[in-house]
């Protein structure tokens, strides 16, 4: 059986030590139905406020793709990319309708090419990939959104990395094809199930000059509120789907000619397969089917890869993965992007911390290049982050990326303040001030992440004389926190964000799992419990600037100020954005 599964709250793997609440599990599933061949996955979206309540999965919000999350053995191997449904954005026309569909268009299209850079998803079929846009029930779609966001995916280049070990990348590639996943309705007339009628309209239409309209695939699904099969003479099946057709020009004439839209996937409603005690697992996956016979689409999606970052001394070594260098800084490095942090300088990492903090333990490992990136902090007082030093180190071919701190003053108050704003509640208040001054102040491009720290050890009676609140705080923050961003959004639709942390290996496992972080910047060993790096991190600081080890072989950035930078590594998508 040809099937598998679309997951919207859950990851697909299971690389952590104990197995946590929320997660998939396969070996029931596969008791079930058999192992599924393929995954729908997002690739883009937001959680709802149900999903930030923790409903209807104890799992809680919605779970992106991250990286390294298809490395575990139980996954399916084959990775259908979707973008979620957005009606706000999806209904818009004009001019804005054009922007939105060209920003989501390039946005995920961006996500699937950093993913193929860092390694973790690989590619079948370089000549076709199926990307499929998600229409709610009743979203009338419109062709201004639908036509240049078909036209971004069809025209997004990828980059296709060499089969040598160095990571060249020796071409680009356009494989990216749009499709939609929407509803299907029963037809009277035709007598049989078409797409919805406002997405049918918009299919039909015709775009702009330039733009493309054409759909390479539908994904299927019953229509919330259409007559039951028991009603109707035909069930929902493969059988009983209609003929779908596009209208297409003939090129030098005014005449068109009608082309087939194939149904790729199938969505089945019908769950009777599975037993009762299996019901928390439809909590977290919908069942699929694929086309077969000369559709069968499945050759047109990416294949997974035992990519992950949790690279140990008994396992692979970080120089064997395509990683960045780069700093994070608590001051302005506007003096100090042409003066030492330019490219003709080189930082370094010659070890890593793999073990406990009882017991750190080094793995070598021989990491050297120019700074690519530096990670600053948008603060409420004047010493934050601002837009004259990221254009700095934007014209010395530094990437700037942003992570939100907003009142840890550097006195004896400091470890309250960081403590503050979860205890507090300040979640959708710090997201306003975090989003609004990368939208308004520093331009900051969309879709790219602003790390919100959570600078501190969870559940410590006495952490520098202050008692830090426990993971179930840290997680009624991050939901806050995209209250806030759901906000923002309502006068800065333009300027849609990620949500990203800065925290503890537990930390990023926890918001990992709730869906509710899409980046991960992982705190160094030293005052944590584990050093080993979390599985599908962006950046890892792997070294402080006030101990030696981050210091010994790296002579530029000892001739910083002492206590400027701490030292960083990344993979692939950082999160940078252009000022």
């Amino acid at each position: 059986m040809n099937y598998g599964i679309t997951t919207s709250r859950a990851h697909l793997d299971r690389l952590d030590e104990v197995a946590v609440e929320g997660e998939i599990d396969w070996d029931r599933l596969t008791a079930a139905v058999g192992p599924p061949v393929f995954a729908g996955r997002y690739f883009l979206g937001y959680p709802t406020d149900a999903e930030l309540a923790g409903e209807p999965s104890p799992g809680g919000g919605f779970a992106l793709w991250a990286h390294g999350e298809g490395a575990d053995g139980g996954a399916p191997e084959r990775i259908v990319p979707i973008q979620r449904a957005d009606a706000t954005r999806q209904e818009a026309a004009g001019d804005e309708g054009a922007t939105f569909g060209r920003m989501d268009g390039e946005a995920i299209a961006r996500g699937l090419d950093f993913c193929l850079t860092v390694g973790d998803l690989d590619i079948i079929d370089t000549a076709q990939i199926l990307v499929f846009l998600e229409v709610a029930d009743g979203t009338e779609l419109t062709l201004d959104y639908w036509s240049a966001w078909a036209t971004a995916v069809y025209e997004a280049t990828l980059r296709l990395p060499s089969n040598g070990d160095d990571r060249i990348w020796d071409r680009l590639i356009q494989p990216l094809v749009p499709g939609v996943a929407c509803a299907f309705g029963w037809d009277e007339k035709e007598g049989a199930y078409l797409p919805d009628e406002n997405v049918r309209g918009c299919l039909t239409g015709t775009g702009k000059r330039g733009m493309r309209t054409l759909c390479h695939g539908l994904w299927a699904r019953p229509l919330e509120g259409d007559p039951s099969p028991e009603a109707q003479v035909n069930a929902f099946t493969w059988e009983n789907l209609g003929e779908f057709t596009q209208p297409r020009p003939i090129l030098g004439t005014a005449a068109t000619y009608d082309q087939r839209v194939p149904v790729r996937f199938l969505r089945v409603e019908g769950l009777e397969t599975l037993s009762l005690e299996d019901a928390s697992i439809l909590e977290l996956v919908t069942l699929d089917w694929a086309a077969e016979g000369l559709d069968d689409p499945t050759g047109a999606v990416f294949r997974t890869t035992d990519w992950s970052s949790a690279r140990g001394p008994d396992t692979e070594h970080l120089e064997e993965l395509p990683t960045q260098l780069g700093v994070d800084a608590g001051a302005n490095l506007t003096n100090h992007a042409a003066t030492t942090l330019h490219r003709s300088n080189l930082i370094s990492v010659t070890r890593l911390a793999y073990s406990n903090y009882a017991s750190v333990q080094y793995t070598p490992v021989d990491l050297e290049g120019r700074c690519e990136f530096a990670l600053r902090y948008y603060r409420t007082n004047d010493q934050g982050f601002g837009r004259e030093e990221a254009l700095a180190l934007w014209n010395e071919g530094i990437l700037p990326i942003a992570i939100f701190q907003g009142y840890a003053r550097q006195d004896e108050n400091y470890t309250h303040d960081l403590i503050w704003p979860f205890t507090a509640g300040r979640g959708s208040v710090d997201a306003g001030l975090a989003f609004t001054w990368a939208a308004e102040t520093m331009g900051q491009t969309p879709y790219t992440p602003i790390y919100f720290a959570v600078d501190f050890p969870l559940d410590d009676p006495d952490y520098y004389g202050v008692a830090t609140p426990g993971i179930d705080v840290v997680l009624q923050y991050f939901r806050d926190v995209h209250r806030g961003h759901r906000t923002h959004l309502e006068t800065h639709p333009s300027h849609p964000y990620y949500v990203g942390v800065y925290g503890s290996k537990p930390i990023c496992q926890a918001l990992y799992r709730a869906g509710l972080a899409s980046h991960f910047w992982q705190t160094p060993w030293n005052g944590y419990t584990d050093a080993k790096p979390f599985a599908h991190l962006n950046v890892w600081q792997v070294g402080m600037f006030n101990h030696d080890d981050a210091v010994d072989d790296n002579p530029v950035l000892m001739q910083l100020p002492r206590g400027l930078v701490d030292l960083d590594v990344a993979w692939g998508d950082p999160g940078a954005f252009e000022p």
